[in-house]
Formats: C-alpha cells, structure tokens, sequence
C-alpha cells in the first residue's frame, strides 16, 4: 500500500500490540455496564438500499440518505414513503461522482466533501454551489476532513514525518471555513502500520497495515465540542469551544484475546462485506494480541443529546452492534445494543436513524425515539 509524500506517521507494529495490550486493564474489566436498548422504531421508510451509510435529518423530517455501494443519495419522506433522487452521478456543476456522507453545518446547510478538489452545498435537498480547489477550506484541507460543526469549521488531520521516516504522531487541525486560517488543537496517535521503505522518488511511503488497525479518532460535535477518542488507556477526552480540555477517565473494557477462534470470527465478518474472496486466515500476519475497543477507520456518532457513541469492534462472542456511550466528563453511560444486521446511520433532533438489513441483504431505514431503556 501507497500513501502520499505529504508528511504522515505511523506507529510501529511492536508498539501498536503493546498499546492495544494495555487496554484490558484488570480493575475496569470487572466494572458493570449498563446494557441500553432503544424503544420500539415509530417510523421505517420501506425503500429497500444496499448499504446504507449516512442519514441527515431536515428540519421537515425529510431525511438526506447516502447509499454508497449504490452510488445514491436520495432524499426521504418517513411519513409517506416518498424517495426522491438528489442531482445525479458525473463530474459536472452539481453532480457528484460518488455518493458520500452530507454532513450538516447548520440549520439545512449541508456539505459533501466530493473529492480534494471541489466540495458540493447543500441547501435542505437541493445542490446549491460547488467549491473549488482554491476555496480556502478546501485548499487547507486538500480534502481530508475528518468533521465539521455548525460554527464555521472543518477538521482534518496533518501527518508529520521524522525526516525520511514515518513519525508516532499527528497532529488534529481546526480550519476556517470562510478564510482557511487553521489552528492546531491536539496531537493524536496516527493509524498503526509498518514503514517497508523510505519515502521513495515519487514522494510516496511505502507501509503496510496490520489486520486490524486501531488508531486515536475524532469527531466534532454541531455546537463546537470535539471528542477525542484515546487508545492507552481506552478514554475519550473532550475540548470545549472555548479550548478547555477534560480529560475522561479510563473507560471498562475487558480484552479478549485474539486466539484462532476471534480471528476466523474477524475474516468471516469481512467476508460478508465483500463481493470478492479474502485470503485465508493462515496467510494473514500482524494479527494484534487481544481484540481492541475498536477497528480504525471508524465512524464516531454524535448524539443529539451531546454524548458520543464509540461502534465496538465485534467478538466471536458478541456478534451484535455495541455503542459505548460516553458523556462529557468523559464517564461512560452505558452500552447500547442492537442487533448484528443493525447499525445507526444518523441522528435528528429527538431520533436516531437505523439501517436494519434483512435476511436478503436488503436494508431499510428506521426512526427509534433517541430515548434509551436498561
């Protein structure tokens, strides 16, 4: 695998397994969670999707759906039904090549990173403007955002090498919409991997990345907050909009040990993602020693009531989708729990939105009532 010259950096591979070693610490393992459910769904828009990726409620409760694996992104009408085409694949003023998240940025404002050249805006279902390459945020960002908010910001993540080497660290950039100015606001561990050569005549390094990966992730919230999702011990620490930092306390978590049967439980998982054969377990190297809180990249999900959910990296054991869910002294309030074929796509102002498949792939997407029950 190829990465671009710009200046990245990666943590070995010895000192990955330790970290991830070091997150079944004995005296949170043997701390209670608290098992949460969501209440019965009170809508499901029955337009059948392949793999739904991303939901973004409206203020009318029409709700913006990106379905990846089919390249659409639609627009949705819980209460009857209705789905409507948003623009259309291509390269021209408001095409999209490819469907991906539409992130909210305030009220119905919306923005879809299309690629490192050119960002599309939303306005409620409708394609409004396309940013160019030299728009100051784009230009900034060259495309890697990681989040935005509703203040006026986007995220991303600048990698900096040691020399001709990959470095252990990177560091988490707040840019400015409007003007691109960009502030550094925290330094993260990057995604693990084992450097194979230097940066070569072409500026690229060449790494490989084990199979599985965990790196520190990020999430900004609408209203400015930013979570940050630590790796050594398993926390997450918040920064407030005014810079103030808390630092959360180590969160439960028991490590499993990623023996012969968690590993054929993982690419038994993965095939069941992919149309093409994966490589049988003997062949794969790099395997962490325990099962790690989660699998990088990751999707981290803000909810309406400020907390954040962590998706848990599956076990043999517990197939099922688990949330951590963790406030904003860094306390976790629970573990939410939905079913293997479940996964949420989206939040709205009171609600979250679910991709439930069913027993022939075909997935449909489901309102529950952002309220949870032990």
């Amino acid at each position: 695998m190829r990465t671009p010259g710009t200046p990245m950096l990666r943590r070995s591979l010895m000192r990955w397994a330790a970290m991830v070693s070091a997150l079944g610490v004995d005296p949170l393992a043997a701390q209670q969670v608290t098992r949460l459910r969501l209440p019965p769904a009170n809508a499901t828009l029955h337009e059948g999707f392949s793999s739904i990726t991303w939901a973004r409620e409206l203020k009318d409760g029409r709700v913006i759906i990106t379905d990846n694996r089919d390249g659409r992104i639609v627009v949705g009408d819980m209460r009857s039904g209705a789905v409507a085409q948003i623009s259309r694949k291509g390269e021209g003023p408001g095409e999209y090549p490819r469907a991906l998240p539409v992130r909210a940025i305030g009220g119905d404002s919306s923005v879809m990173i299309d690629s490192p050249r050119r960002w599309l805006m939303f306005d409620g279902p409708r394609i409004v403007a396309t940013l160019p390459p030299d728009a100051p945020a784009v230009a900034a960002t060259k495309g890697l955002v990681r989040g935005v908010d509703a203040r006026g910001y986007v995220y991303t993540a600048d990698f900096v090498a040691a020399g001709n080497r990959l470095g252990d660290s990177t560091v988490l950039l707040r840019v400015s919409r409007a003007t691109g100015r960009t502030d550094t606001i925290a330094r993260l561990s990057a995604l693990v991997a084992r450097q194979t050569s230097a940066r070569n005549k072409d500026g690229f390094f060449e790494f490989a990345i084990p199979a599985v990966a965990t790196a520190e992730e990020v999430v900004p919230f609408g209203d400015g907050w930013v979570a940050v999702v630590r790796m050594n011990p398993y926390r997450v620490d918040w920064r407030a909009p005014d810079g103030r930092w808390t630092r959360g306390a180590a969160l439960p978590f028991q490590a499993v040990t990623m023996d012969d049967k968690e590993k054929r439980a993982y690419m038994e998982r993965l095939a069941a993602t992919r149309a093409q054969p994966v490589a049988p377990v003997e062949s794969i190297t790099g395997w962490p020693p325990s099962v790690p809180p989660y699998q990088s990249p990751i999707v981290l999900l803000t909810a309406p009531d400020g907390r954040l959910l962590i998706p848990r990296m599956p076990s043999a054991d517990h197939p099922e989708m688990r949330y951590d869910i963790v406030n904003r002294r860094g306390v976790m309030d629970g573990q939410l729990v939905l079913s293997p074929n479940a996964r949420i796509v989206g939040f709205g102002a009171g609600s979250a939105y679910v991709a439930a498949a069913n027993d022939d792939g075909i997935q449909h997407l489901e309102r529950y009532p952002w309220k949870l029950k032990p």
